[in-house]
């Protein structure tokens, strides 16, 4: 936060004196004094703002834990110039964590200040009527002080704004959407969509589908998308697709294995033993069987697929048979060997790349460089990894 307080000072600035870069110099020399010394004679030059040299100034003393003779040299600094400098010893204050003391300096009329500083105390800040901020950060500080489920609709559509530029206020919103998930109409669905555009979590990403899952709602390829999200997010995917389109979702290996690796395992069996696939139930065996640590019987079951089954299935054993040599500690070549047998034979699947680059880290610590080179051709091969390209390239 001080590096960002820092650049907006200093953006004003078309260059910075040469003085200044001396100061600056002195500061990172850990010569604070003279430091000091230079940036109070350049206080009184009217071509580098006040704000930009203060700042340095109290970074020095709180940096080195030195509050009060900063304060006591801002006294002097006030009086000399005649100008208020409250807000840069409240702001030492609390960054030391002596928000108590800091309010002592607050103006009466500076509510929203000394509602912030309460909150910092610990005190339960007062009730009042707070004026229309003016600015983004007297906009965020309301937002942080506001209680849940008292934001207004508006005041929530200004912070979804706001959160494009400060992040964190994203979770004030969520708060709030949290609280109304249930109760709120069409304006709840308009703030979620446009915090969705400016604010990445998973907090939001699991409210939209809870939201859906409330009002029966979400086209199947929404539902698909997140498949591929959050665990939770996952098994509320993975069961409304199951609800909505049994025939097609309830013969896929990427549902039953999200239901699995949740802890769904019983669910997961149910699927295989209504199937009249053979193929399909094998593979819903591997991830139980994994799921639930029987590493010597999956092996067994991966080596036992016959040849004439089809390759999906041949290439989902391929890959268990690795996991499972990796569970079960074989030797490191053994089963790193065998992430590479898998990649080489079925670049199509989704893991061919990865599994390869797993087997071209093994290989290249161990100096086996022929075998690094080619695990990490075939991951780049199978698919366009940029830490297997990173490492080739080097």
């Amino acid at each position: 936060m001080l590096k960002l307080l820092l650049l907006l000072l200093t953006a004003s600035l078309p260059l910075m004196s040469a003085s200044l870069r001396h100061a600056d110099s002195l500061i990172l020399s850990g010569l604070n004094e003279r430091a000091v010394s230079e940036l109070l004679e350049l206080l009184r030059d009217d071509d580098i703002p006040q704000d930009v040299i203060l700042y340095r100034i109290a970074g020095i003393y709180h940096g080195t834990g030195r509050e009060d003779e900063c304060i006591l040299l801002l006294d002097s600094i006030q009086q000399e110039s005649g100008e208020d400098l409250y807000g840069w010893k409240v702001s030492l204050l609390s960054l030391s964590r002596r928000s108590d003391e800091a309010i002592t300096l607050v103006p009466s009329d500076n509510v929203l200040l000394l509602l912030w500083l309460q909150m910092e105390s610990g005190e339960s800040p007062i009730s009042c009527i707070l004026s229309e901020p003016d600015f983004l950060a007297e906009r965020a500080v309301r937002a942080m002080l506001c209680s849940d489920g008292r934001m207004s609709k508006g005041q929530m559509e200004q912070t979804v704004l706001d959160a494009a530029l400060v992040g964190f206020l994203g979770d004030e919103v969520i708060d709030e959407l949290e609280l109304t998930l249930e109760t709120g109409g069409p304006w709840w669905d308009e703030i979620a969509l446009g915090l969705s555009l400016v604010h990445e979590s998973g907090r939001l990403d699991m409210l939209l589908a809870a939201r859906d899952m409330h009002l029966a709602r979400g086209s199947t390829s929404t539902w698909e998308n997140r498949l591929g999200l959050s665990d939770d997010i996952q098994v509320t995917a993975a069961l409304t697709l199951l609800r909505t389109d049994p025939d097609k979702w309830g013969r896929s290996w990427l549902i039953t294995d999200i239901l699995a690796e949740e802890g769904y395992t019983a669910m997961a069996d149910s699927m295989a033993a209504a199937s009249s696939s053979t193929s399909f139930s094998a593979g819903v065996s591997m991830t139980i069987l994994r799921e639930t640590a029987q590493y010597g019987a999956l092996l067994e079951l991966c080596d036992s697929i016959a040849p004439d089954m089809p390759d999906s299935l041949k290439a989902r054993a391929a890959l268990f048979r690795a996991r499972a040599l990796r569970a079960l500690r074989r030797p490191p070549e053994e089963y790193y060997g065998s992430y590479l047998v898998f990649a080489v034979e079925y670049p199509w699947h989704d893991k061919a790349s990865e599994a390869a680059y797993l087997a071209a880290r093994y290989f290249d610590s161990e100096r086996n460089w022929p075998a690094a080179a080619d695990a990490y051709m075939t991951a780049l091969s199978t698919g366009d990894s940029g830490e297997a390209r990173a490492h080739w390239s080097l």
